[in-house]
């Protein structure tokens, strides 16, 4: 019975440690459930339910994280591809459209020097 009490000590102290990371890189405003989390699992020694209870809160506050990335990725990712579509497609058309114009203004230059102008 000792040994199942070691191991969910550590699980609480692995998920509180879990948290306190998360907190950290989420903000002030996440510090305190953080805190509560850390209260929570380090009594979560006597039961496993609460251990497991606060895994799952961290678990879900992941999720919505990694949710809320996934989303506000996926909106740049929209703007960018129809900002490209929009704006640089075009200029990429008229500079090539151009240069292919240049390159028969070349020739025709090279042309009139090598044999002279068209006689007519």
């Amino acid at each position: 019975m000792e040994s199942a009490m070691t191991t969910w000590t550590a699980v609480a102290s692995s998920v509180a440690d879990q948290g306190r990371k998360l907190a950290a890189a989420a903000g002030p405003t996440c510090s305190t459930v953080a805190e509560k989390g850390r209260q929570a699992c380090s009594t979560a020694a006597d039961t496993g339910r609460q251990a497991c209870s606060c895994a799952a809160e961290v678990g879900r506050q992941a999720g919505t994280v990694a949710w809320k990335l996934t989303r506000s990725t996926g909106k740049a990712a929209w703007i960018a591809g129809t900002s490209f579509l929009v704006l640089v497609a075009p200029l990429m058309i008229l500079t090539d459209r151009e240069a292919g114009f240049n390159e028969i203004e070349n020739a025709w230059t090279e042309h009139q020097t090598l044999l002279g102008p068209p006689s007519w």
